[in-house]
């Protein structure tokens, strides 16, 4: 996906500063003219390049750029969250590659044909 300079300026003017005003995706996405995946995708975009969009609280109250000193504790929250999912997909990966001693293959790689699969 290719993100546009103008969307992102949008994602970033519509997305409310503070937790205290921290809104739903979908209506983020409302105001942009966006599907609520979209706008997902650009604040994964915008994070990956070092500005801040979170989710308020466990409970997702909505999202936010945080930007006040009551917003920290989210702050902190979000990333630990985050880093921890994080973990658990490289713990999962890893065991799936086999290196956590377990051999999931026993035979050589072998070439699926989708259409005698049924799937084509």
């Amino acid at each position: 996906m290719s993100f546009h300079p103008y969307m992102i300026s949008r994602v970033l003017q519509c997305t409310p500063k503070g937790s205290r005003n921290a809104k739903d995706r979908y209506r983020i996405a409302d105001q942009i003219g966006i599907n609520e995946r979209v706008y997902r995708d650009y604040v994964e975009h915008i994070n990956a390049n070092g500005i801040a969009i979170i989710i308020a609280g466990v409970r997702g109250r909505g999202y936010f750029i945080p930007e006040f000193p009551e917003d920290r504790p989210y702050y902190e929250a979000y990333l630990a969250k985050e880093r921890s999912k994080a973990r658990k997909i490289n713990e999962k990966c890893d065991g799936m590659e086999g290196k956590k001693g377990r051999r999931i293959f026993s035979m050589e790689p072998i070439q699926l044909n989708l259409f005698d699969e049924g799937w084509l």
